[in-house]
């Protein structure tokens, strides 16, 4: 498994799911980690099990939608533990994710970007001075299949909060290659996470977390810590030169 000793890794949405099971896994791997997200029990809970299990962590509250709010947090972070040298951008909403677009309010078309793709530029923005000042680091950023291929009808804004934030991983890995900072991103599928429960459509059943069923012609949905070693990976230090890669972790979703 990949070493993050001596290291200091951000990690949005960390209160559940994914997040958590990623700050889990970089902590098991040796780093320290910041966990972010605005779900303060659930941020406990997952600092809580990191200590736990012999760990460090540090939990820090933040709308990552507002820069400031971001800007407190990596200062936190630097009082705390004196370094970033990871940032994996996990957040996201599924604001207006049943909403066709003329039906889409300008509230939930915000709301997706806000925190999908601004905050995560928003965090790379706070995040970077400090990674050129030491030399380097890595970048993950949480994007999606939807961001790949088109999507089922009625997810403008999520597809589109995770398209943007697949440009700016290729845009940001030529701004920041030269400093030594890598940007990488993950495109997951169906993954089985609590958030994953909650995105049936009300004439739809709801989907059981608990089963082992096909996603359309998908292998199966992922568990998160199976997509959370890939982002543990592309934190590492043995990729080399590996930047603006886009790794599919769907199940096959996007060979359609």
């Amino acid at each position: 498994m990949t070493r993050l000793d001596g290291k200091v890794a951000v990690v949005t949405g960390a209160a559940g799911g994914l997040g958590r099971a990623g700050a889990l896994l970089f902590a098991a791997a040796g780093a320290r980690v910041v966990c972010v997200d605005v779900a303060e029990a659930g941020l406990a809970e997952t600092v809580r099990e990191i200590g736990a299990s012999g760990g460090e962590a540090l939990a820090v509250r933040t709308d990552v939608s507002r820069l400031g709010e971001v800007e407190a947090m990596v200062g936190a972070a630097l009082a705390a533990y004196g370094r970033i040298d990871v940032l994996w951008n996990n957040a996201a909403v599924l604001n207006g994710l049943y909403s066709s677009a003329e039906e889409i309010t300008e509230e939930e078309w915000n709301a997706a970007l806000a925190v999908t793709l601004t905050g995560a530029f928003f965090c790379i923005k706070a995040v970077v001075p400090h990674m050129k000042e030491r030399g380097g680091g890595a970048i993950i950023n949480t994007a999606s299949v939807a961001g790949l291929v088109a999507h089922r009808v009625g997810r403008a804004a999520y597809v589109a909060a995770k398209g943007g934030l697949i440009a700016l991983t290729r845009q940001l890995s030529l701004e920041l290659g030269p400093h030594n900072i890598r940007v990488n991103a993950i495109a997951p599928g169906a993954i089985r996470t609590g958030m994953t429960a909650t995105v049936s459509r009300p004439d739809e059943p709801t989907f059981d977390v608990s089963r082992d069923e096909p996603v359309a012609d998908a292998v199966r949905r992922a568990e998160p810590v199976e997509v959370a070693r890939t982002a543990l990976f592309l934190a590492g230090d043995d990729l080399g030169p590996m930047t603006g890669a886009i790794l599919a972790h769907d199940g096959g979703l996007s060979v359609r």
